[in-house]
């Protein structure tokens, strides 16, 4: 079982009434996660900051990252540490975005333009979804130094929406395993 699956062990069993003393233990050696969330911490995602807090009592080095930072009457009171150490991709300055997508390209001209096909060639049935794959794309080379930078060994988005893509577009640049969880069906 790698990390990432663990994690989620943790944060099922946590969430659904078990306790952090039955997850399994990290490893020896701290793996450096990122989680990658549209709007984080917030009420409605309680479920993924519960689970951000157990790997990290677990010993697991998680770095988050959401695309728009919650107005502040929207983030829980247990949830403000996290608030205060997430890294908030949006705003954005135009020269940086443009300094940042200028530097990827000449760094790896193929990967660039590999994740920039798969992203605007999706399976998109409306060209408003295509057009926010493209931002999410334009978003993810952005932070891609900081993921680089900070060692960042596993992606892990939830949901199949922004921060998925976000992941995949690193993924694809920084050659960094990914996963993402889907909605569980009630």
């Amino acid at each position: 079982m790698n990390a990432v699956e663990s994690g989620r062990a943790v944060a099922t069993r946590v969430s659904f009434g078990g306790t952090a003393d039955d997850a399994p233990a990290a490893p020896a050696r701290k793996q450096r996660l990122a989680y990658f969330i549209n709007c984080f911490p917030n009420y409605i995602e309680a479920m993924i900051y519960r689970e951000v807090i157990a790997l990290r009592a677990r010993g697991y080095d998680v770095v988050t990252f959401s695309i728009r930072r919650p107005a502040d009457a929207e983030i829980p009171a247990e949830a403000r540490a996290l608030a205060a150490t997430t890294r908030y991709i949006l705003p954005i300055r135009p020269w940086r975005l443009a300094a940042a997508h200028v530097r990827a390209f000449l760094a790896s001209p193929r990967r660039y333009l590999q994740a920039l096909v798969t992203v605007v060639g999706g399976t998109h049935e409306r060209f408003r979804d295509r057009w926010r794959s493209l931002c999410h794309f334009a978003e993810a080379v952005v932070i891609a130094p900081d993921v680089q930078r900070l060692g960042i060994e596993h992606m892990h988005a939830h949901w199949a929406v922004g921060a998925a893509t976000c992941a995949m577009v690193l993924s694809r640049l920084l050659d960094v395993p990914r996963s993402y969880a889907p909605p569980i069906r009630s």
